[in-house]
């Protein structure tokens, strides 16, 4: 497996990523991290200001979709980006997390990301952990 981690990937018109990770919750982090190396190009660092996040979903791919577009939301409503994550309980289904991070000023924000998308979404088993490949619209 390639070390945990994510790379962009070409895309026609959005931005794609793929995402390795060894578990669950290490992909939500991952795809977390991906998502703010998308929106900054420096990343908000502080742990200031506290978010809780919580998520239901019938599926793994729809667990990480609703996970980064509360992200999103945060980003976009608040203002906050999260540089760290307090996960509580993470399980088929249902994710909660406190999310660690620091408020941004319009001006630090580079790429804007309008949600995370259901288009070609995939999360593969790996004898080493799991894969996934989201798309975000832009």
């Amino acid at each position: 497996m390639a070390e945990p981690g994510f790379r962009f990937l070409e895309h026609t018109a959005d931005l794609r990523v793929e995402c390795h990770a060894p578990s669950l919750e290490s992909l939500l982090d991952i795809a977390a991290r991906a998502l703010y190396s998308a929106a900054f190009t420096r990343p908000p660092s502080g742990t200031g200001t506290q978010h809780a996040v919580a998520v239901h979903a019938p599926s793994r791919e729809e667990l990480l979709v609703r996970w980064l577009q509360e992200l999103i939301f945060l980003m976009d409503a608040r203002r906050f980006a999260a540089s760290s994550f307090e996960f509580h309980e993470v399980r088929p289904g249902f994710v909660s997390a406190l999310a660690h991070g620091a408020p941004y000023t319009p001006d630090e924000r580079d790429m804007e990301i309008k949600a995370a998308t259901y288009h070609d979404i995939e999360i593969v088993d790996t004898p080493d952990g799991l894969i996934a490949r989201i798309v975000f619209d832009l």
